[in-house]
């Protein structure tokens, strides 16, 4: 059985050699504070960036489309044209037996507009039926060459390439 000694730092070293590492710890001491404080504030950072997020994007939301009340009331639209601008060759109407109270005014008209069930028919992008037809590698390269396309099949480990003989395809599949 071995005997079990404590290590006491610097206890086979020198004076020169116990002066060398004082100052070599000296040296050490500020950089491993600074990186302990890195790693702290960056683990710090990393718990915050998810809280961050959801604080935005709940902004974002929140205050972009505000989302009406249960107990709103239904949009309101004036639905009596607005009075002509006094010109200089006409003089304003005269007044009449209106109330004098002109900062009231008049109650809104609620108009409940409809949706209009054609409006995706109108706005709606042209379709055109296509037909999609499955084809063996043989009736593909049969087909091209009707067109006048010379082209072969490669097959690699994962993958099938089709490769033309010598040929520029043209934007309307015409070779020149």
């Amino acid at each position: 059985m071995t005997a079990h000694h404590e290590h006491t730092p610097g206890a086979n070293l020198s004076p020169d050699g116990l002066a060398r590492k004082q100052a070599i710890l000296a040296q050490l001491e500020p950089t491993v504070r600074r990186r302990g404080r890195r790693r702290t504030a960056r683990r710090a950072g990393l718990a915050a960036t998810p809280l961050a997020l959801l604080a935005a994007a709940w902004l974002l939301t929140t205050s972009r489309n505000p989302s009406p009340t249960p107990d709103s009331p239904p949009a309101i639209a004036r639905t009596d044209p607005p009075e002509p601008a006094p010109t200089p060759d006409r003089t304003p109407p005269a007044p009449t037996d209106a109330p004098t109270d002109t900062l009231t005014p008049p109650p809104p008209r609620v108009v409940y507009v409809a949706n209009d069930p054609r409006a995706l028919d109108r706005f709606a992008a042209p379709t055109t039926a296509t037909r999609v037809q499955r084809l063996t590698d043989e009736q593909l390269l049969a087909e091209l060459d009707a067109r006048g396309i010379p082209a072969g099949l490669i097959r690699t480990e994962h993958r099938v390439r089709l490769a033309f003989h010598n040929t520029t395809i043209l934007a309307d599949n015409r070779t020149p």
